[in-house]
């Protein structure tokens, strides 16, 4: 999220300026870097900055998975998958977030938005197995049963998660629930804020 927000105010002048091409960039930079710079024009990028040198960090405030959402909802569950790795979608889903928080002057920056891709089943079906002496065959050619197991487990164990500040938590947590529920048909269910342990 900081690198997100660091690269799209790039008149922030680093050493790094105008490379900013990955997160790995900031890997580069020391607290020195950041205790003698000052956003001047900037008061959100300058805030930042500030809780970077704080270490002040995100927490989670919402967990988003098949065992937290209401079994009503499942069907509408690859909606939310299929956002993951767009960074546009994802964008576009924080601004939803942040406008639900009726927070003032809340920035869809205060926030983050974490959902990782499916995992591919590719490489794990091309594993081989002995069914019986001599003969073995790979995964994937054994059934599409056995397929349709794997991509199940594979989503059962798929996470999404929501961040904020400390003090931000519980708005948030309420708010991804309206949107999600409001917009892709997924209602959480109490465990999205019991694996989250947000305050009631």
């Amino acid at each position: 999220m900081r690198f997100i927000l660091l690269r799209d105010h790039h008149k922030f002048v680093f050493r790094l300026t105008n490379s900013y091409s990955s997160s790995y960039d900031f890997l580069n930079f020391t607290d020195v870097d950041f205790m003698s710079k000052d956003s001047g024009n900037s008061p959100l990028l300058n805030d930042y900055i500030h809780k970077i040198q704080r270490r002040e960090i995100f927490k989670r405030s919402a967990v988003i998975g098949i065992p937290t959402i209401e079994s009503s909802s499942r069907p509408n569950f690859d909606k939310l998958i299929s956002i993951s790795g767009q960074s546009d979608a994802l964008k576009n889903l924080r601004k939803l977030i942040t406008a639900s928080m009726n927070l003032s002057d809340f920035k869809h920056h205060e926030i983050w938005i974490d959902l990782p891709l499916n995992p591919s089943l590719r490489e794990l079906t091309m594993f081989e197995v002995e069914i019986a002496p001599g003969e073995v065959v790979k995964i994937g050619d054994l059934s599409k049963a056995v397929y349709g197991r794997l991509l199940a487990h594979a989503q059962i164990a798929w996470r999404g998660y929501a961040f904020a500040f400390p003090e931000n938590r519980k708005s948030l947590f309420d708010a991804t629930i309206t949107v999600l529920e409001s917009y892709l048909g997924i209602k959480p269910n109490k465990f999205a804020s019991i694996l989250a342990k947000v305050p009631s």
